[in-house]
C-alpha cells in the first residue's frame, strides 16, 4: 500500500478537450425549459413547494421561497448560472422578487429561442429599448398605476405584509397565525422606526427560532439574547458590580473583538525568546489574563468575546464574578455594539480606555423551548429580539426568511413608499402600454432600428407575452382576461358552457382595484397561453384610458423599487443570455 501526498497528480495529465454547445441546442433548451417548471410551479399563491436534498442525502430543504431554493439547487448548465446568479445579485439587496425575475427571464430566453428567423442581436436592441420604456413610465409622474403607502393605514400595512406572507405555504400557517405574524412585524417595524425617527438607522433585530411550538406564541422583546453554554446552575441568581450612570445604576461591560484563546494574529510577526519553562501559548495566556485583571479592577461585569476564550480565562473570570460570553459573531457582535454603545478592544497590547466600555441596565435568565438564554436590556437603546415559534424545522426555517421580507420591505417603504398593483395587473398594464407605444410609433422604431414591420411585431409580441405569461402562471386552472380601459389583469374559472360570457362573471380584477360594473361597459380580451402573431391586429389600448373608473385602494400590491429592480435584472440577463453564440468548456 502506497500513500499519495495531498495534491499529487494520480495520473498524467490528458490533453484539453474542448466542447463546444450553441444556445439552441435541444439540451439548452430542455434546461431552460425544466427550470421554468419548477420556478412556475412555486409563484404565486397557489405555487407549491419543492423538496430538495442533494444525491448524497444530507439535509432536505422544503420551500417555495427563491431565496432559499436557488443557492440549495445543484446547476451546472452556463444559462441557468447566468439567470440563478442574477436573481440571487437582486435578492441580496431587496430580499424579495426573486421567483419574478426568474419567471420573466426564462419565459423571455424560451420565446426568444423558438423564433429561428430573427436577428438575435437585433432582437436583444428592441428589448432593451422597451425594458427602458418600461422604466421609464413607472418613473414618470404620469404614470397611473402607482400609489404611495400609507403609513397611517395600519390595515394597508398589514396587508402589505399579508401579500408577502400568505403565499408562502412553507410557513405552515393558519389565518390566525398569519394574523398574528403580519402584526408581530408590523410591532417590531414601529418600535424599530423610532430610532430611525432620530435621523439613526434602523435599530438592529434579532430572531431566534423556536422548534416545536405554535407561531401564535411567537413575541416581540427588547434587548438580545444568548445562549448559555456553561455550567451555571440555571436560575441561578446573576449578580453584577453595579456603577452609578446618570440618575440610575448600570452593568459596565466590553466587546472583544480577537481571539483570547491565545491563537490571536497581533503576534504572528514578532520575534520571542523564552526558557525552556515557558512557551509562547503560556505567554499570550498571561497577557490575556492581565487585560482580564484590568478589566476586573474598572468594574466590567459582562466581557464580550466576538471569538473563543480559553478556558483557563473563562475559569478566571468566572472566580472574579464576571460573566463570560463568546463566540458571538460578527451579527451578534454588531447588536452589541448597538446596545451597550461600547467600543470594540482589537488588542491585548494597547491600553483600555473607559471610554471602550459599554453599559446594560439588566441580565436575566430565558428559557425557550428547550434552550436558555441570557436576556440582555439597556434603556438607552431599542436592540430587539423576536422570539419566533414554528412547527418543525423547515417550516421555521421558512417563517424566518418570510418574517425577514416582510421587515425589509417595511423599511425599504420608508424610504421609497411608491407601491404598484399585484396580481399581475402591473404586467398586464405595461403590456398594453407597450402595445399602444410601439403601434403608435411603428414607422419610427423601424427606422431606428432597420427591420421590418414583421421583425418589429415579433420581437414585441415576445415581450408582451413573457410579460402576460408571468400574470397567467398566478392561477393555471382559470381563464385570463385584461379590459379595455384599465389593461388590468382578470381571472375566470372555466365554465363548461360553450356560450358563456365571461363579462358578467367577471366582478373584480386580482388586485382588487377595479369593480366590473354592467353601467361601465367594460370589454375583456382573452390572454392565450400560446404566443398570438396577430399582434399588428391587436386594439391598442393604453395605460390612461379615456373612460373615468372608479379606482380602490388595492388588496394586492407590491414595492415599486422592488419590482422594478427584478424586471430590470430579468430584462438584462436575458439579453445578455440571448446575446451568447456558443458555450465552450473543457470536459476534461
Amino acid at each position: 500500500m502506497s500513500a499519495v501526498s495531498p495534491g499529487t497528480r494520480v495520473a498524467a495529465q490528458q490533453p484539453s478537450e474542448i466542447s463546444q454547445k450553441h444556445l439552441e441546442d435541444r439540451e439548452t433548451r430542455d434546461s431552460v425549459a425544466l427550470l421554468l417548471s419548477i420556478v412556475k410551479s412555486c409563484y404565486g399563491p397557489l405555487g407549491r413547494l419543492k423538496m430538495i436534498q442533494n444525491a448524497s442525502g444530507g439535509h432536505v430543504t422544503v420551500t417555495s421561497s427563491a431565496s432559499r431554493l436557488f443557492p440549495v439547487l445543484t446547476i451546472s448548465k452556463p444559462v441557468l448560472k447566468l439567470v440563478t446568479s442574477a436573481v440571487q445579485t437582486h435578492l441580496q439587496q431587496f430580499n424579495d422578487g426573486g421567483l419574478f425575475s426568474s419567471l420573466l427571464s426564462l419565459f423571455m430566453i424560451k420565446i426568444s429561442l423558438n423564433l429561428a428567423d430573427v436577428n438575435r442581436i437585433l432582437m436583444c436592441d428592441v428589448l432593451d429599448y422597451l425594458k427602458k420604456f418600461c422604466m421609464d413610465v413607472l418613473l414618470s409622474r404620469e404614470c397611473n398605476v402607482k400609489f404611495d403607502l400609507d403609513f397611517s393605514n395600519i390595515d394597508m400595512m398589514l396587508m402589505l405584509l399579508r401579500n408577502i406572507m400568505g403565499t408562502k405555504r412553507g410557513c405552515s400557517l393558519n389565518d390566525a397565525e398569519l394574523h398574528h405574524v403580519c402584526q408581530l412585524v408590523l410591532e417590531t417595524f414601529l418600535k424599530t422606526f423610532r430610532e430611525y425617527a432620530k435621523g439613526n438607522d434602523f435599530s438592529h433585530v434579532d430572531i431566534v427560532a423556536v422548534e416545536g411550538v405554535s407561531p401564535l406564541k411567537s413575541y416581540f422583546m427588547t434587548g438580545v439574547l444568548f445562549e448559555k453554554r456553561h455550567s451555571e446552575k440555571l436560575g441561578q441568581h446573576l449578580d453584577f458590580i453595579r456603577l452609578q450612570r446618570g440618575d440610575s445604576m448600570a452593568i459596565r461591560c466590553c466587546l472583544v473583538d480577537i481571539s483570547l484563546s491565545g491563537d490571536s494574529g497581533e503576534f504572528l510577526d514578532i520575534v520571542f525568546e523564552t526558557d525552556t519553562d515557558h512557551t509562547l501559548g503560556d505567554g499570550i495566556i498571561e497577557m490575556i489574563l492581565r487585560l482580564c485583571k484590568k478589566f476586573e479592577s474598572d468594574g466590567v461585569g459582562i466581557v464580550f468575546c466576538q471569538k473563543v476564550i480559553h478556558p483557563a480565562v473563562q475559569q478566571f473570570l468566572r472566580e472574579k464574578g464576571v460573566l463570560a460570553i463568546d463566540r458571538l459573531g460578527s451579527a451578534s457582535a454588531k447588536a452589541v455594539l448597538e446596545l451597550t454603545g461600547c467600543i470594540p478592544i482589537s488588542s491585548l497590547i494597547a491600553s483600555t480606555s473607559a471610554d471602550s466600555y459599554g453599559y446594560i441596565d439588566t441580565i436575566d435568565h430565558l428559557e425557550l423551548g428547550k434552550k436558555h438564554f441570557y436576556h440582555i436590556k439597556s434603556s438607552q437603546s431599542l436592540v430587539s429580539t423576536v422570539a419566533l415559534h414554528g412547527r418543525n424545522e423547515e417550516a421555521l426555517a421558512e417563517l424566518q426568511h418570510v418574517f425577514r421580507v416582510g421587515l425589509d420591505t417595511l423599511q425599504m417603504a420608508v424610504y421609497k413608499k411608491h407601491m404598484v398593483p399585484g396580481g399581475g395587473c402591473l404586467e398586464t398594464c405595461l403590456a398594453s402600454t407597450v402595445r399602444n407605444h410601439v403601434l403608435t410609433n411603428e414607422e419610427k422604431l423601424m427606422t431606428n432600428f432597420s427591420c421590418s414591420r414583421s421583425t418589429l411585431c415579433v420581437v414585441t409580441q415576445t415581450f408582451l407575452h413573457s410579460l402576460e405569461s408571468v400574470a397567467t402562471t398566478l392561477d393555471p386552472n382559470s381563464h385570463h382576461f385584461t379590459d379595455n380601459v384599465t389593461n388590468h389583469h382578470w381571472t375566470a374559472r372555466p365554465n363548461s358552457s360553450i356560450d358563456v360570457d365571461y363579462s358578467k362573471i367577471l366582478v373584480e380584477c386580482c388586485c382588487g382595484m377595479i369593480q366590473n360594473d354592467a353601467t361601465m361597459g367594460l370589454q375583456f380580451r382573452e390572454i392565450f397561453p400560446v404566443c398570438s402573431q396577430t399582434f399588428l391586429k391587436a386594439e391598442a389600448m393604453g395605460m390612461t384610458p379615456d373612460l373615468e373608473i372608479e379606482k380602490r385602494s388595492p388588496r394586492v400590491f407590491d414595492p415599486l423599487q422592488a419590482k422594478l429592480h427584478a424586471f430590470h435584472i430579468a430584462m438584462s440577463t436575458a439579453s445578455m443570455v440571448l446575446r451568447v453564440g456558443n458555450f465552450i468548456s473543457d470536459t476534461n
